[in-house]
């Protein structure tokens, strides 16, 4: 008995002794547990921060490559490719000094990429300061198509260039009905005019024999691309640059210069 009573003794004092150090590696445990808990949650919350920078800067990348290819650089000028509505549309913003010598700014809106025109000019054409310019159409042209506001709105860009900018008609007939002007290449030949016609074919050319009258001729309701190719020669002239040809032209390049007008063409800006 005495013996049986010295070992559950014994057993207990080991036990007793053993505890501490088995809650000791217990505890090591726990907080080698924990620490390595710890590390496992940063380097998960590193590669979600990562992978969410990676994602937010492709974003921004591909955002601004997608802005960066809407722009380009025209006659030095900056064009933007915009959307009014459905309508994409290439838009520069003009300013500087007209012909007059007076500040100007106003936002240019292209519905045809001018980089892309199939619009032949055929000879330099000159602007002569100091007097009237004409513009000359036949007033059923742009109602066929529907494109009268395009008539309107060249006006309009004439104007804030600076040029006294008068419209006129093709024949004595429409003038006596319509209470316009009749002016045309053979009876007028102190200003220059600009005459909008139908034709075979979409291109600008000088008469033959009035050096100050010119055609904007399209075919197939082109008057839009002839004068938003006609507006883009006119800036070519006022900026002393060279207007590159048409797509698929074949020759030396054409502008717009203006004889006698003010000498601060060069004042155009971006």
């Amino acid at each position: 008995m005495e013996k049986k009573s010295k070992k559950s003794k014994t057993e207990k004092e080991q036990v007793k002794v053993e505890t501490p150090i088995e809650n000791k590696l217990e505890t090591e445990n726990n907080i080698k547990s924990e620490e390595d808990s710890k590390k496992r949650h940063n380097n998960q919350l590193k590669w979600i921060i990562g992978i969410m920078t990676v994602i937010i800067l492709g974003i921004l990348f591909i955002a601004w490559v997608s802005s960066e290819s809407k722009k380009f650089e025209y006659l030095g000028l900056n064009f933007q490719k915009e959307k009014f509505g459905n309508i994409p549309i290439y838009s520069t913003q003009i300013s500087g000094y007209n012909v007059n010598a007076v500040p100007m700014n106003f936002k240019l809106s292209l519905r045809n990429d001018p980089r892309k025109s199939e619009v032949p000019v055929d000879s330099i054409i000159n602007i002569l300061g100091g007097n009237d310019v004409y513009i000359s159409f036949n007033s059923t042209d742009g109602n066929e198509c529907g494109d009268g506001y395009v008539f309107v709105g060249l006006g309009m860009y004439m104007a804030n260039l600076g040029f006294n900018v008068k419209t006129a008609v093709l024949t004595k007939k429409m003038a006596l009905e319509t209470n316009r002007t009749y002016v045309d290449c053979t009876n007028n030949k102190t200003s220059t005019i600009f005459v909008i016609a139908k034709g075979n074919e979409t291109k600008i050319e000088r008469d033959q024999k009035n050096k100050n009258c010119y055609y904007l001729k399209f075919k197939d309701c082109e008057s839009l691309q002839v004068i938003e190719r006609f507006e883009m020669a006119t800036l070519a002239g006022l900026m002393d640059k060279e207007l590159p040809p048409a797509v698929g032209e074949v020759g030396e390049y054409s502008s717009i210069s203006t004889n006698n007008l003010a000498n601060n063409h060069s004042n155009l800006t971006k």
